[in-house]
């Protein structure tokens, strides 16, 4: 039997849907369903977002939508829409706008990021430490049939360390605090763990949040360790970027490049991670799991930390000389 399936065709222009940017896209973006869209796309995880201020004033400018992270109390974040392709002026103005409000990040929306200024985000990601970070994103239509258009929010830049987790910020624990605040004092004590440990692995500021990354010596590679509370799991991981801001940057050559290596690899790290491609736009991570484990059980802290800490180390010392050899330009051929 034939399934029939209907066919999704892209809207061109979205001003039909949207005439003005300012008194129509604006305001629906600001609406408590958009905004929660908004931030699963980027990977705060839906509801992240809750709406502050539209239009706000900032001197004689006025910034489109400010939201915060969590809640009310949250850290602020910058939203900045523009119609059509991206400009100079804009880019001008969202760096106006996050230094008078102290925004921690910044999302700039429009139909086309060009690549310029693609780079511009890259940069400033490069520059700011990981308590900050700027979004490019692209907005498009799709529809099937006769169907309403569907808006869709295209990542096209992020922060550098940025994990696309899902954090369900308002998740109640077993100890009747809140995800955050526990998952703040689960980092914090395995921050204390590594450095009791005296091993050449250091830790970056905890945050309130499912992930803790860690330098590996080279741009676009990274160690990255989760703790899941909803999944009852641990992970620790190298991540290869996709895209990096390094010249030359091949993310598939130096995948394959390690890949031809698995063999020495698994030996020298005692264990066999899984090798997985996890998306064009995402990248490569080289990762072991700990399932049936909960974070939040503060009695089982110790040996956590103690498993956490033995993989991430493996990897940081097994992986760090190898990555550090990988050529710096592009390569011509790529191994299959």
């Amino acid at each position: 039997m034939t399934v029939k399936l209907g066919k999704l065709d892209r809207v061109l222009g979205i001003r039909d849907t949207w005439p003005h940017e300012e008194r129509d896209f604006s305001p629906w973006l600001a609406e408590e369903d958009n905004l929660s869209e908004l931030a699963l796309a980027l990977g705060f995880g839906r509801g992240a977002f809750f709406l502050e201020q539209t239009e706000a004033r900032i001197g004689d400018f006025r910034a489109d939508i400010i939201a915060r992270i969590g809640g009310a109390d949250g850290d602020r974040i910058l939203i900045e829409n523009q119609f059509s392709q991206t400009n100079h002026d804009h880019l001008g103005k969202i760096a106006t706008y996050a230094a008078g409000l102290d925004a921690k990040f910044v999302v700039w929306i429009a139909e086309r990021i060009r690549e310029e200024h693609r780079a511009a985000l890259d940069w400033l990601n490069s520059i700011t430490d990981e308590a900050h970070g700027f979004f490019g994103v692209e907005l498009e239509l799709w529809r099937i049939g006769d169907s309403p258009p569907a808006p869709r929010f295209n990542l096209v830049s992020r922060p550098n360390d940025w994990i696309r987790t899902v954090v369900d910020f308002t998740q109640p624990t077993a100890s009747g605090g809140e995800f955050g605040s526990d998952m703040l004092a689960f980092w914090t004590s395995f921050k204390e763990h590594l450095e009791s440990r005296g091993g050449a692995l250091r830790s970056r500021k905890p945050a309130p949040q499912s992930w803790q990354t860690f330098a590996i010596g080279r741009a676009g590679f990274e160690l990255q360790a989760f703790a899941s509370a909803r999944d009852k799991y641990l992970k620790a991981q190298l991540f290869i970027y996709r895209r990096s801001s390094v010249r030359g940057w091949n993310a598939d050559y130096y995948y394959n490049s390690l890949s031809d290596m698995r063999g020495q690899i698994e030996a020298d790290l005692g264990f066999a991670p899984k090798w997985t491609a996890i998306g064009e736009e995402s990248g490569y991570h080289i990762s072991v799991q700990r399932s049936q484990t909960d974070p939040l059980e503060r009695d089982n802290w110790h040996e956590q930390h103690l498993w956490l800490a033995e993989k991430l180390e493996a990897l940081n010392r097994v992986f760090r000389p190898l990555i550090s050899k990988l050529p710096m330009t592009q390569m011509d051929s790529i191994s299959e």
